[in-house]
């Protein structure tokens, strides 16, 4: 029988960090979920995750704005998440001001699954589709000529 109090956080039902981002990435990310609760924070904090998605990838550029366009010229992303991005960066913007307006709970919600998104097309899907591809060869090779 246990002494201390068991502490379980029922809501927000906690994230799960996404597999196989590069190690950048994944810092960012993981620092924006620790303040998931904190709509301005978590906003900016995502921002800056994909801030080290365009700088793992190599993207040019002076501004953010820049690099992020670098990115979809090159076809590294198709042209939606491209918007998707700068839509996040502007709610970024927004997060890091203190201006009358701020990011709400619900903001959060459309931040959190864009930058999702650009991760998952990104790194997610592609280490996902490698290790599809290598389990299905395996298999092929079990297999006996017909």
């Amino acid at each position: 029988m246990r002494d201390e109090p068991l502490n379980v956080v029922l809501y927000p039902e906690p994230k799960q960090p996404l597999a196989n981002l590069p190690p950048p990435v994944e810092r960012a990310y993981e620092a924006a979920l620790k303040v998931r609760m904190e709509p301005n924070a978590y906003a900016v904090l995502l921002g800056r995750t994909l801030e080290a998605v365009w700088k793992h990838e190599q993207a040019v550029g002076r501004t953010a704005a820049e690099r992020l366009r670098s990115l979809a010229n090159s076809n590294r992303i198709p042209q939606t998440l491209a918007q998707m991005a700068e839509q996040v960066r502007w709610f970024r913007n927004l997060g890091a001001h203190a201006d009358e307006d701020e990011v709400t709970k619900n903001d959060v919600l459309v931040i959190e699954k864009f930058v999702e998104t650009i991760l998952e097309y990104l790194y997610v899907a592609p280490a996902m589709l490698a290790a599809v591809e290598a389990r299905l060869k395996k298999a092929r090779l079990k297999r006996p000529p017909a």
